[in-house]
């Protein structure tokens, strides 16, 4: 017999405040970025080339590492 559970709707990742620039670049390709998504979202990024789509995106992957 099945069961269905209510299932609590949460966050499954949350970013804060984040900034981020590349070693050889002087200014910031991120800066102070703030996102939640939480279980069931579909979120879409979209902006100008350049703007900091594929790093925000490699930086969530883990393609990419901040240094502290």
């Amino acid at each position: 017999m099945s069961e269905w559970k209510k299932v609590k709707i949460g966050e499954i990742f949350k970013i804060e405040n984040l900034t981020f620039n590349y070693p050889e670049k002087t200014s910031a390709v991120l800066k102070s970025i703030n996102l939640t998504v939480n279980q069931g979202d579909f979120i879409t990024i979209c902006g100008k080339s350049g703007c900091g789509k594929t790093t925000l995106l490699k930086l969530i992957a883990g393609d990419i590492h901040m240094n502290n």
